[in-house]
């Protein structure tokens, strides 16, 4: 690959790179998100235990505590995902950074051999 076709493709990894940084961003607020949300859900749960089904009637009290158990599952079944999403996106990077590394050294290359050639 000649100078020209070295460094049009390393403009086009950076571009790349830039893309998965921001996604890998958004992931992480997307995880901080889950997080704030699984929070709410365990103090609402803990709220429920402490008015005991004494407190309120028994198919409310277990109406709410399964609602709440059933959304806790969710979440946590999204955060997977999201992890998951997450890894996939940090290996491309780490693969795009890779390659970078390798088209500058190979740009380099290129120069030093131009500059050899004039010399």
């Amino acid at each position: 690959m000649g100078v020209v076709g070295t460094h049009i493709r390393q403009l086009a990894l950076v571009g790349i790179k830039y893309d998965l940084e921001l996604k890998v961003q958004d992931i992480m607020l997307q995880k901080q998100s889950l997080m704030n949300v699984t929070t709410c859900l365990e103090e609402q749960e803990e709220r429920l235990f402490l008015l005991g089904k004494d407190e309120i009637p028994k198919h409310i009290y277990l109406t709410n505590i399964n609602r709440v158990r059933c959304e806790k599952q969710k979440i946590k079944d999204w955060e997977a995902i999201v992890e998951q999403r997450k890894i996939t996106y940090e290996n491309r990077l780490k693969a795009t950074e890779t390659e970078l590394q390798g088209l500058q050294k190979l740009l380099d290359k290129n120069i030093q051999a131009s500059f050899k050639a004039f010399a």
